[in-house]
């Protein structure tokens, strides 16, 4: 049974929404991220900022995306999560209160994170500390999410964890990932670029979090290794031909395929060169589904 309109309204949160749950989150991602350049950590501080939300920004692409294809009171799995933001928009959606969701990532903070909201919303969501291609048999969902997990593996790991994915689907469960990738990486990083986005993010964070010194000096002391690594990621971040030829290896097909077009919430530049960072939704399905 799908669910049917009248749909609940879908609203972005405001931008005290936003400084509210950073000083909440924060001391959860200073006392348990385990990632080598505090991504959980930054990925806090800089959604505060007016960065990092896209997830909250394609909420109405996603609803049309899903509308057929959304079960009531069905099974999702969010693989991945920077933070409870795929968990409150997939709620949001259609305010399906009989939605067993599982959240799976391999650092503690983000699920110590999900954990906390799934009490206010209220949903029914199981966490686990795990890499995606360690899941264990006999499960299956209706709704795998992917939002930009995919970056951070390898093209091994990635054929491995579709190959999970799709053993674990549904009779009629899709797989729905949103991609970022570079249409012509640079041949190098460049290192100028980075120390100015540093610079001004620095002043940004100053300016939000000057009141909360012990949240600040974790968030400046752990800005250089961040950006870094995200600039080093997105040089190697698959191009979204080699991620539909992955897809279709796995014995999945993709069914529909839309490029993100929702404006970025911030007019402050982010790390990546405005236009250089292409975004899509790849909707994927059992070869044999049709």
């Amino acid at each position: 049974m799908t669910i049917e309109p009248p749909l609940p309204p879908l609203a972005m949160p405001t931008e005290p929404d936003f400084l509210r749950e950073a000083l909440i989150a924060l001391p959860v991602c200073i006392e348990h991220c385990q990632c080598p350049d505090h991504w959980h950590l930054l990925w806090a501080g800089l959604k505060a900022s007016g960065l990092l939300r896209g997830v909250h920004a394609q909420a109405p692409m996603l609803r049309q995306l899903l509308q057929r294809r959304w079960v009531a009171g069905g099974r999702i799995l969010i693989a991945g999560a920077a933070d409870a933001g795929s968990l409150e928009v997939l709620h949001a959606l259609y305010a399906d209160t009989g939605a067993r969701y599982t959240v799976v990532d391999r650092c503690p903070a983000p699920l110590k994170l999900v954990e906390q909201r799934a009490q206010t919303l209220p949903v029914a969501v199981e966490t686990r500390l795990s890499d995606l291609d360690a899941l264990p048999p006999g499960e299956t969902w209706d709704l795998v999410f992917i939002h930009y997990t995919l970056s951070f593996m390898d093209a091994a790991t990635r054929a491995t964890v579709f190959r999970a994915l799709k053993a674990r689907l549904a009779p009629g469960g899709v797989i729905v990932c949103a991609i970022r990738y570079l249409e012509q990486p640079a041949a190098v990083v460049d290192a100028s670029a980075q120390a100015r986005w540093q610079a001004a993010t620095e002043a940004s964070l100053k300016s939000l979090f000057s009141d909360h010194p012990a949240l600040l000096d974790p968030l400046l002391h752990g800005l250089p290794a961040y950006a870094a690594s995200r600039q080093q990621r997105e040089q190697h971040m698959p191009h979204v031909t080699v991620v539909r030829d992955e897809i279709t290896a796995a014995g999945l097909a993709v069914e529909e395929e839309h490029a993100v077009t929702v404006q970025a919430p911030s007019a402050r530049p982010d790390l990546s060169r405005a236009g250089t960072v292409q975004s899509r939704y790849l909707l994927a399905v059992h070869a044999d589904a049709g």
